[in-house]
């Protein structure tokens, strides 16, 4: 499935990429390779998207047995919709890196990062993105309109 989502298409764009720290939340999801001794931390703002959000993600990319960030990386990002947003030949100087995504369509995401050295892939990692339809109206507000 990964492959065809892959060919399916692609979108290229030049949004945002930012360094920051450790992602810390109850919402993170979390890979592990233990083979490469590496994990990768996944975080999304907002915390529940709707389709009318700009949205950030968050990546941590670790040794697994220190959690000391892994340097000089590469990385390659590719978020699934209609069309697939991808982002390319990201450098990761120091383990952390944030991409800002565009407004996305309500379902489930499929988030895949895919990391290399200079000279080997690393890691092919997959997450998922629940966005909901446009933000909910308050219900209270009806009431008082409709009164």
């Amino acid at each position: 499935m990964l492959l065809f989502l892959v060919i399916m298409g692609a979108s290229s764009s030049s949004y945002n990429i930012e360094a920051h720290a450790h992602i810390y939340s109850n919402a993170t999801q979390l890979w592990i390779d233990k083979l490469n001794n590496l994990k990768i931390q996944f975080y999304h703002l907002p915390e529940r998207p709707s389709m009318d959000d700009l949205l950030q993600l968050e990546f941590s990319i670790q040794n697994l047995q220190n959690g000391s960030h892994l340097k000089n990386l590469i990385a390659k990002v590719t978020v699934t919709n209609n069309p697939i947003y991808k982002f390319d030949n990201i450098t990761i100087a120091d383990g952390d890196f944030t991409i800002r995504c565009p407004f996305l369509d309500p379902g489930i995401h499929q988030v895949i990062i895919k990391v290399a050295s200079k000279s080997y892939s690393l890691a092919l990692a997959s997450f998922n993105i629940y966005v909901s339809n446009s933000t909910a109206v308050n219900t209270g507000d009806i009431k008082t309109a409709i009164a």
